[in-house]
């Protein structure tokens, strides 16, 4: 299946990718941003390509849809990306607030247990 609307999902750049999964620096994140550099070589100040990547998964890759709560609706989209002759899986989950009908990212890694 499709996502619902991939085609217009937002990615909060500064705060969801920077802030967060290529923050060096953030208790949480800190591990996917290693992962996200020593993979794929992006980092929190040159994440276009991994933007790119994740709009492009957003509007024409395979969405599988994971639950349903009273905020609204949850996706997971997996993609290939490459660097290095090297491929890797990255998983990104998406939210369709409901009453908005727009997918924004929530998450995204690198998934080392497929690549």
């Amino acid at each position: 299946m499709k996502l619902p609307n991939g085609d217009q999902g937002t990615i909060d750049v500064a705060g969801k990718l920077g802030g967060y999964c290529l923050n060096a620096e953030h208790a949480r994140g800190r591990h996917k941003a290693r992962v996200f550099e020593a993979t794929l070589g992006i980092t929190a100040t040159d994440s276009e390509r991994l933007v790119e990547a994740l709009q492009d998964a957003a509007a024409n890759g395979d969405a599988i849809f994971r639950k349903t709560n009273e905020y609204g609706d949850e996706y997971m989209i997996e993609f290939v990306m490459e660097a290095d002759e090297r491929s890797f899986v990255v998983t990104s989950s998406w939210f369709l607030d409901k009453g908005k009908g727009i997918p924004r990212l929530t998450n995204c890694y690198v998934n080392l247990k497929k690549s």
